[in-house]
C-alpha cells in the first residue's frame, strides 16, 4: 500500500500554475458553523475557488473558458459552470468557438447522457449556430449525421 501511495503523482492546483498567478482564489463560504459541511476534494475546491474569483471580477476569455471545460470535467452537473460557459462564448463572439463546443459536448455526454445541463447546453449552442428566424439565408451549419457537422 506505501508503495502505491508513493507512485501517486503530486497534482499541480490550477491556482499555483504560472497564468493564473494574478487570480486569487475565493474560497467557498461556508458560514461560521456549517450544519453539513461537503469536504471537496483540493483539486476541485481550488478549481471553484478560481471560478468564483473571475465571476466576480467579470473576466470572459480564453482562459475562463478551459476553466470551465476543467471544472465540467469534475462536475458536468454544475448549472452556474455551464451558464457562465455560456456567457463566455457569447462573449468571445466567435463562431469557431462555437463549432468547437460541439466536440467538446460530445465529449462530456460520453461520460454521463443523462446530463439535462448538457442537453440544455446544446440546445443553445445549436440555436446560436442555426438561428431559426430571420432571412431564410439557411442555417450557418449543416448537420449531415449525428457525429458529423460541416460548415455552409
Amino acid at each position: 500500500m506505501a508503495a502505491a501511495a508513493h507512485e501517486r503523482e503530486e497534482v499541480v492546483l490550477l491556482s499555483e500554475q504560472p497564468e493564473w498567478s494574478d487570480v486569487q482564489p475565493i474560497p467557498q463560504c461556508e458560514g461560521v458553523e456549517p450544519v453539513v459541511q461537503i469536504l471537496y476534494d483540493k483539486e476541485y475546491s481550488d478549481a471553484m475557488g478560481l471560478l468564483r474569483a473571475v465571476m466576480r471580477r467579470g473576466e470572459l476569455s480564453q482562459r475562463t473558458l478551459h476553466l470551465t471545460s476543467v471544472i465540467i470535467f469534475m462536475n458536468s452537473a454544475h448549472f452556474t459552470v455551464w451558464e457562465f460557459r455560456r456567457c463566455i462564448l457569447h462573449s468571445l463572439n466567435s463562431k469557431r468557438e462555437w463549432i468547437s463546443e460541439l466536440d467538446f459536448m460530445k465529449e462530456v455526454n460520453s461520460m454521463n447522457t443523462k446530463n439535462y445541463q448538457l442537453w440544455n447546453h446544446r440546445r443553445v449552442v445549436v440555436e446560436t449556430l442555426m438561428p431559426s428566424g430571420g432571412s431564410g439565408n439557411g442555417p450557418a451549419l449543416k448537420v449531415d449525421t449525428i457525429e458529423t457537422y460541416t460548415l455552409k
